[in-house]
Parts: C-alpha cells; sequence; structure tokens
C-alpha cells in the first residue's frame, strides 16, 4: 500500500500528521479526565479496589517470569527496561478503553460493568504512580541531586493542578446560573491550560498523556463546565484527531518486519501469559468475593479489553527506541485480536437480567410497600441520595423532578412512622438506565415499580413522545424482579395534577378498577385494595364477565374468584368501596362500557396489563392495531386519544418468574430521545408523572 502512503501521507507531511497526533493524544487524555468520577473507587468498596489490584499484579509476574527465561541475549539495563515497559502496558486495563465497551454493550450500569470501572481506575492509578516513581528513577540515575529536581519539579505539577486550576474551575461553576453554558471565555481559558499542563507534564519527564489526564480529573465532572468541555471538542477529537493518529500509528507497523524466529516466538508468549494471567488474576478474587463464575469469567474478559491506551504506549516505546519495529506490529495487532475475541466473549456468557430473575412472587397484600423514586440524566453510571445531589454540578437537572419527590416527603410528614421515603437519584443513558432500576428493586426488595408513559402533552395540544424512554421501560417490563405499572397522567390541568399533594389533611381521592381476569388484573385489585384501607380513599370495582359461553383456563377463573371473594370479605360495610359485575359479549361493548366512564369523577384508574388468553378482550384481535401494544388491550385504548377520560391511568403488569415475557412485543429505541407529534384528537395521553403523586400517597 506504499501508493496509498505517498497519496495520502507523503514523507515531507509526516511532520505535520505528528504534531496533529500529538494533538489528538493530549485531547483524548482530556476527555477520559473529564468522564472519569473518581468517586467511584469509593462507592464500589473495597472488593473492586482487590480484583483492580489482583487484575495488574498477576499479569505483571506471569509476563515478568516468562520474560526473564527468554531476554538473555540483551544486556541487563535494556532487558529490565523492555521486560517492565511490556509488562507494564499487558498488565493494565484503562479506564478509556473499557467505557466504551460497556456502552455499546449497554452494561455501564451492571453491577459487573460498575466494578469492571473500578478495577480500571485502579489500574489507570497504578500507572500514574510506576510512571511518577519511573520518572523520579530515571531522573537520579546519573546524579541523586536530580531526584531532588525531579521530585520538586512534579510537585509543582500537582500544586498547579490541584492547587490553582480545580479551584478556578469549582469558581467557574459556581459563577455559572444554573442551566446555562459557561461562558466561551472560560472553555477557551482551560482550553489553553490544557496545552500549559501537557507542556509542563511533558519538560517534568512524565509524558502528555498522564498530565492531560489529570487536568480532565481535577475539573469536576458533568455539567456545567466538564460537560462544555466534552461538547467543544469532543467532535473535533473524534473526527479529526483521533483518525489521524491511529493512522499515524497504523503507518509505522510494518508485517514485513515479522520474522518467525525468537523474538516473534517471546512476544506470542508475553501476549498469552499477559491474558492469561489477567483472566486469573481476575477470576480468583472474583470467586473468593462469591462472585456467580459466569459473572467472573465475563469480569476477567472485560479487563483483557485493550484499545487507545495501549495504542498510545507502544507508540510512546516505539519512538523512545524501547521495542522495535516488529514488537510494535506484533503488540498493535495483539490489541486488535485480543479486544476482537474478549469483549464478544465477556457479553455472550454474562446475562445481567439472570440477578434479576425470581422463582417465588412477592405478595404486597401484607408487606411493607417499598417505593424506590429514581431519575435519569447523563452517561456515566451514578446513583446517589436526592439530598445529597443538591450541593453537585448537576443541580439544575433536579428541579425537572423536584415536585415528585416534594410529593413523597410530604406524605412522609403526614404519616410519620407509617411511611418512609428514601429518593435517590440515578444518572445513567436510557440505554442502561432499566439496569439500575431493576438492580436497585432487587436489592430493596421493592413490590411495585412505577414507569413514566413514554408520551406526554405539551403547550399547543401536541404530544411529546420520548422513543428512548419507551425503550427503556420496555426492558424493565421485560426483567423487573416485582411488579411493574406504567403510569398515563390524561389530567388537563396542573393544578388538578398536584391538588392531593399540597391540600392539608385528608383528601377524598376516588380510585376505579377495571377487572376483567388474569394474574395482572389480580394484581391490580391487590394494589387497589391496600389503597382502599386509607380512610381518604374510595373505591370502585368493575367485573367484566362474558355474557356467552367462553372456554376459558378453569384455574385462571378459581384464582379469579377466589381473589375477589377474599377482597368482597375484607371490604363488607366499608361505604367508600363498591363492587358491580358487567356481562359484555365482545369487545365493542366492553368499549361501550370503558366510554360511559369517561365522564366519571374518577383520580385514578387501575386495569391490568394483561388478560386471559381465552377471553371477551382478548379473541378480537386488537392488539394488533395498537398503538401501544405494551399497554394491553385495553390500556392502550384508555390512554389513546379516542377515550376521554380525565383521569390517571395505572395498567398493571404482575412479576413475572422467569426473564423472558413472549406477551411483550418489542419496540424501537429510536434515533432520538424525544421526538414532537402532530396535535392530537382531544383526550390524548399526557405527561406520566402523576401517579408519582397520587398512587404513593394511598
Amino acid at each position: 500500500m506504499e501508493w496509498f502512503k505517498e497519496s495520502f501521507f507523503p514523507d515531507r507531511e509526516i511532520p505535520v500528521v505528528n504534531v496533529l497526533s500529538r494533538f489528538g493524544m493530549v485531547y483524548t487524555a482530556f476527555l477520559i479526565g473529564l468522564r472519569m468520577d473518581p468517586g467511584l473507587l469509593k462507592r464500589s468498596g473495597k472488593k473492586a479496589v482487590v480484583i483492580g489490584l489482583s487484575s495488574i499484579a498477576v499479569p505483571f509476574i506471569t509476563i515478568a517470569l516468562s520474560s526473564g527465561l527468554i531476554l538473555m541475549s540483551k544486556d541487563k539495563e535494556d532487558r529490565i527496561l523492555y521486560v517492565f515497559s511490556v509488562c507494564a502496558v499487558n498488565s493494565l486495563t484503562s479506564f478509556a478503553n473499557l467505557v466504551p465497551t460497556l456502552t455499546e454493550l449497554k452494561l455501564l450500569n451492571s453491577e459487573i460493568g460498575r466494578i469492571a470501572m473500578s478495577a480500571s481506575m485502579t489500574n489507570d492509578i497504578v500507572a500514574a504512580m510506576a510512571i511518577m516513581i519511573y520518572t523520579l528513577k530515571q531522573a537520579g540515575r546519573d546524579n541523586s541531586v536530580y531526584i531532588f529536581y525531579a521530585t520538586l519539579s512534579l510537585g509543582v505539577y500537582i500544586f498547579f493542578v490541584v492547587g490553582i486550576i480545580r479551584p478556578m474551575a469549582i469558581w467557574v461553576i459556581e459563577r455559572t446560573p444554573p442551566g446555562k453554558p459557561v461562558d466561551e471565555g472560560y472553555i477557551l481559558f482551560f482550553l489553553v491550560m490544557l496545552l500549559v499542563s501537557a507542556f509542563m507534564g511533558d519538560t517534568i519527564g512524565t509524558n502528555v498523556y498522564y498530565s492531560s489526564l489529570m487536568l480532565g480529573l481535577v475539573i469536576p465532572d458533568g455539567p456545567p463546565l466538564a460537560a462544555g468541555l466534552t461538547e467543544k471538542i469532543e467532535t473535533i477529537v473524534g473526527a479529526i484527531f483521533m483518525p489521524i493518529y491511529f493512522s499515524s500509528s497504523g503507518m509505522k507497523t510494518s508485517v514485513d518486519s515479522i520474522t518467525i524466529g525468537n523474538d516473534w516466538r517471546f512476544l506470542q508468549l508475553i501476549n498469552f501469559m499477559g491474558w492469561l494471567g489477567k483472566v486469573t488474576g481476575t477470576l480468583l478474587p472474583s470467586l473468593y468475593y462469591k462472585f456467580p463464575f459466569n459473572d467472573a469469567l465475563s469480569l476477567s474478559l472485560f479487563l483483557n479489553s485493550k484499545g487507545l491506551v495501549e495504542v498510545i504506549a507502544y507508540n510512546m516505546l516505539y519512538n523512545n527506541g524501547i521495542i522495535s519495529q516488529q514488537s510494535f506490529t506484533v503488540m498493535i495487532f495483539s490489541v486488535i485480536i485480543v479486544t476482537g475475541l474478549s469483549t464478544p466473549m465477556a457479553a455472550s456468557i454474562y446475562k445481567p437480567f439472570r440477578h434479576y430473575t425470581v422463582y417465588k412472587r412477592q405478595d404486597g397484600k401484607d408487606k411493607e410497600a417499598r417505593l424506590k423514586p429514581l431519575r435519569s440524566g447523563r452517561a456515566a453510571p451514578l446513583l446517589i441520595p436526592h439530598k445529597l445531589s443538591r450541593s453537585e454540578s448537576i443541580a439544575h437537572h433536579i428541579s425537572r423532578s423536584e415536585r415528585i419527590i416534594n410529593a413523597f416527603l410530604i406524605q412522609e410528614q403526614r404519616n410519620q412512622g407509617r411511611v418512609n421515603v428514601h429518593p435517590f437519584t440515578t444518572i445513567a443513558p436510557y440505554t442502561s438506565i432499566h439496569d439500575e432500576v431493576c438492580h436497585l428493586a432487587l436489592d430493596k426488595r421493592a413490590l411495585l415499580i412505577l414507569l413514566p408513559f413514554h408520551k406526554r402533552r405539551v403547550l399547543g395540544g401536541g404530544v411529546h413522545v420520548n422513543s428512548r424512554l419507551r425503550a427503556a421501560n420496555h426492558k424493565v417490563l421485560l426483567h423487573a424482579p416485582c411488579s411493574v405499572g406504567v403510569v398515563i397522567d390524561k389530567v388537563t390541568t396542573e393544578d388538578d395534577a398536584n391538588y392531593v399533594c399540597t391540600l392539608p389533611g385528608k383528601v377524598e381521592y376516588n380510585v376505579a378498577l377495571f377487572f376483567f381476569g388474569g394474574e395482572d388484573d389480580r394484581e391490580g385489585l391487590a394494589i387497589a385494595g391496600r389503597m382502599a384501607a386509607s380512610p381518604g380513599v374510595s373505591l370502585d370495582v368493575t367485573r367484566f364477565l362474558p355474557s356467552r359461553s367462553i372456554r376459558e383456563n378453569p384455574m385462571e377463573r378459581k384464582l379469579d374468584n377466589r381473589l375477589l371473594e377474599q377482597f368482597r370479605h375484607e371490604t363488607i360495610g366499608m361505604d367508600r368501596v363498591t363492587y358491580r359485575e358487567q356481562l359484555v359479549q365482545d369487545m365493542e361493548e366492553i368499549v361501550g362500557v370503558l366510554r360511559e366512564y369517561s365522564d366519571a369523577i374518577y383520580d385514578l384508574v387501575i386495569v391490568g396489563m394483561r388478560h386471559k388468553v381465552n377471553s371477551v378482550v382478548t379473541e378480537g384481535g386488537l392488539m394488533d392495531w395498537s398503538d401501544c401494544p405494551e399497554l394491553g388491550v385495553v390500556g392502550d385504548f384508555l390512554a389513546s386519544p379516542d377515550f376521554s377520560g380525565k383521569f390517571t391511568i395505572l395498567v398493571v403488569k404482575q412479576q413475572d418468574q422467569s426473564d423472558a415475557d413472549s406477551y411483550l412485543p418489542d419496540v424501537d429505541e429510536g434515533l432520538y430521545d424525544e421526538e414532537l407529534s402532530s396535535p392530537p384528537a382531544p383526550g390524548a395521553p399526557g405527561r406520566a408523572t402523576s401517579l408519582d403523586r397520587h398512587v404513593e400517597h394511598s
């Protein structure tokens, strides 16, 4: 491919390419630092640190032992430097390599994802310390006095970054109004400081990668400053600088330089021992901490991920003459091969939703109800208590959900001793927030997860459609370890949506349940029964029965009758609870009866998501015509513009006892987070927030 090289990268342009490559490395390291959250190590606990240290030590030792048996032909000093450098690069797993892999596989918020990222941060810290020690050692090789100067220079650089740049970054964040972008002048200043930091790091003997990474680390992550810097440079870095850097690295490789000899065999041994040592060093401590074997093996394969950082390291070793062109070529190819094999293997072995599969349903009838409100917002996994988030740089995002949290807190104050509220803020991408929700629900033994509907009203009568929220809801419905409710708010005014949580004392709250039969309707009845126990709640239960003979599942019919009889027995003498039965022949009659309720004064209507297979609801084939089939036939109709009722709807799905659900259709995540549809007919579904204020109240 000499003609290609001469056409696009002629020799006279190589210096320009090298300069641009250097810029690419600086800005990429800075971006990595901006996206890293050092607090993740503290939150992950001791086991992530132990796994991280073990995943470094074991491969380093195995590579060093195998290297010592072969590299006897080199002189002692060169041999030590060569072995140490190759061992270090092959033993480390950088945060920068792991995050894109976990993001692509949508495992960023999984338990393995968190531990892997914490372990990779441990690797990065060890690497930075090793670089500092090596710099000081090299400085004192000729004269011990130089160690003092090197230490002083390193101290000055650390003071510059931590003592000057970080306070300035905090000052800029405090001066920026909530929700507003950082001034362009401040962005330019920090980008100039990045070049100054890289120059200082290169001058004192560390490399520009770690000096740029350190500057990114000291800037508080998230909006407004880190997000503003990322937005300004990530496009040009990803589209221009990094392709040039990889092209420059590719030009240094030469397949012709590879000869089948002792050096080639040694390099293959290094790669194999590094891979084996990384797997062993991760697998053993993981099993010690009681990880399932499949999870431990997946984690060890994820920590074998190679990528940008290894390419940068091998470039440095090659440019400094520590490794030959043959070694550089073989190592670059090994990065591609190891990552290409390890990542798919890990993804195929690790099934995060297996942890949420349960074999015994949780009956919420007589147990403490546990409701965990969650919010979402950025592309790095984080779960923090709500009260702590008010002082962080992400505080301006909280106002969108503040009223919901306040509703929970008001109910806790009104029901002291009976209601405990533990709000959390989850900061995660839509692609993996379902894992956060399921994990927290399992950890807290929650009985019910409440999800907002993916459509809401906007000014002018339109409907805002969040396709990514719909996909996230779909995944929660598939894998939740407890029952799930989808909330559709069709209340027309904000006052109507808020009055329950703002008026003092007891508030009359009218609830209706449409019972068609099946496990989801029975779950809805259990929820409605708990709500009816509150003195301020009235409940109307309507059971729809077929007026003609239908071949039903006798066991399902028996369960329906038993639960309804128990419910009626427990509510005898309660004037606030009414029960009626409605005979219907087909779905057309059901729709007619439901339309009669459109003018009813209800605050909340509960309906099951799925119904009995052989029933009036399912035999009409209307599921094929549903706009939102994940709501079920009845739920889809109640949420549609064809139904004009102005109340909140709760569509309930009972907890599954397996990790698969063939009933729920696949949904498309869409290309964008949100899209605006045309204005709907009267009665279109609105923003799904009312139940966060109403159901929890009961």
